[in-house]
C-alpha cells in the first residue's frame, strides 16, 4: 500500500547570510527526518566578466 501525505513546495530567495539559517530553519520544522531540499544561486553574468 502506498502512503499519501500532504506536500508542500516553497521557493524563496535569500540572501547568501541567510542561507545557513533558512537551512536550520527547514530541518527544525519538516515533520520526517531529512526534507529534500536544493539550493540554486542566481548570478549575475555582468559581475563574472568584471573579474
Amino acid at each position: 500500500m502506498v502512503e499519501r501525505v500532504a506536500e508542500y513546495r516553497v521557493e524563496i530567495m535569500v540572501e547568501r547570510l541567510y542561507v545557513s539559517a533558512v537551512i536550520h530553519a527547514l530541518k527544525d520544522a519538516h515533520p520526517y527526518e531529512e526534507p529534500a531540499f536544493e539550493l540554486v544561486a542566481l548570478v549575475d553574468p555582468e559581475a563574472l566578466s568584471a573579474v
